[in-house]
């Protein structure tokens, strides 16, 4: 069985589909990379859920997925597609490598990594060696931030509804 956290936060706004975004130990080509956190927006919720035990958690999450509203968003599809295997529906990357922090900006948003997802691969390492889950609160926060930014990214970017999908303005 599939140890977790599980975190959940009503939203002020409601979003058509579902927003996913990963943190992981590494990127998809790296050996050993894999996914400790799945965070998610999907109508008027966020959740995230945090893995604690060194298992293997892709197909608990892509599980998790599989009845969740679709389009799929996210930041850097690319990147969602190759860790879970999954085809992710909308791009919230307006060009390749741009930073979230770059992309938008809301001011009293707290990021304990400011926006530096690699910080997570430290902190997993920290919790695994020590247990202490001050480290996968670290982690969680750090998902939140990204989900909300990427949130109202998704508003900003996607805001024009048209059969049932949002479509970038121009």
């Amino acid at each position: 069985m599939v140890e977790m956290i599980v975190r959940r936060r009503k939203l002020p706004v409601f979003f058509h589909g579902t927003l996913i975004d990963l943190e992981t130990t590494g990127l998809p080509n790296q050996q050993n990379s894999e996914v400790v956190t799945l965070g998610i927006v999907s109508g008027n919720e966020l959740k995230i859920v945090q893995r604690t035990v060194e298992e293997n958690f892709e197909a608990h999450v892509r599980e998790l997925i599989r009845g969740l509203p679709r389009p799929f968003y996210a930041f850097n599809k690319v990147f969602e597609e190759q860790m879970l295997g999954i085809e992710i529906d909308r791009e919230l990357q307006a060009e390749e490598f741009e930073k979230k922090r770059e992309a938008i900006k809301i001011m009293g948003l707290h990021d304990p990594f400011d926006g530096l997802g690699y910080k997570v691969v430290d902190a997993w390492n920290n919790y695994i060696t020590s247990h202490d889950k001050h480290h996968l609160c670290l982690i969680m926060n750090h998902n939140e931030a990204c989900l909300l930014l990427e949130t109202c990214l998704a508003i900003v970017r996607w805001r024009r509804r048209y059969k049932g999908y949002w479509h970038a303005e121009k």
